[in-house]
């Protein structure tokens, strides 16, 4: 198991003084979100009759995984070289929109399958695959299908862990909600960073165990 506590410490300390950034780049997707589904989520919250999503929201759909793996590649390159990271750095991630939009959809259709199952099989599985993002992001040249096997062997033995970690998050989210988004401009660029430090420690482990090789994550 791996220190959440201490993850969470490192990630604070990292973003110390660093903050512009990671601030940004949050700023500019949470705009994106606002502006593709502010239809949808006022048409939801005074009417109380399901409506069929919009085309704002069909977009966004698409929209969503692209900017994940920007802000994916972002933070990774935040974490490793912090001084040489920009906003230039997401806007080079966006670079990989194929691959995020194609990863999304390949980990969703795995993990609908599985739930069609039960629910429980679905939500591990969704653990188990949780860091295929990160690896296309650190690996572009990698195919998806190996991406995701990859975080099978990463993850394997640290669902659980993986799982308290972002529950040890539930309280921010619930003042994120309170204060209607806006809370999210900071714990956005915590939870991110915090993540991709879990990612590298995954990876590292799985390194030294010989569960993977670097040449697994080579094209």
């Amino acid at each position: 198991m791996f220190d959440r506590s201490l993850v969470k410490k490192e990630s604070l300390n990292h973003l110390r003084h660093n903050w512009k950034f990671p601030l940004f780049v949050t700023a500019v997707t949470g705009f994106l979100s606002v502006c593709f589904n502010a239809k949808d989520l006022i048409s939801s919250l005074f009417s109380f009759e399901l409506s069929s999503p919009s085309v704002a929201g069909f977009i966004w759909f698409f929209m969503s995984p692209v900017l994940s793996m920007a802000s994916r590649y972002f933070y990774l390159s935040f974490v490793k070289t912090r001084e040489k990271t920009s906003f230039t750095t997401f806007l080079e991630g966006l670079n990989l929109w194929i691959k995020g939009i194609l990863s999304f959809l390949y980990v969703l259709a795995k993990v609908i399958l599985w739930s069609i199952l039960l629910i429980i099989p679905g939500f591990i599985k969704a653990l188990s695959y949780s860091m295929t993002t990160c690896i296309l992001a650190e690996n572009p040249s990698l195919e998806i299908k190996k991406a995701v096997k990859l975080s099978m062997l990463i993850t394997k033995g640290y669902l659980f862990d993986i799982f308290m970690f972002y529950v040890s998050f539930a309280g921010w989210f619930i003042i994120m909600l309170l204060t209607g988004g806006l809370f999210g401009l900071w714990l956005a660029p915590y939870l991110n960073t915090a993540s991709t430090f879990v990612y590298l420690f995954l990876k590292e482990t799985a390194l030294e165990s010989g569960t993977v090789t670097h040449e697994d994550f080579e094209a």
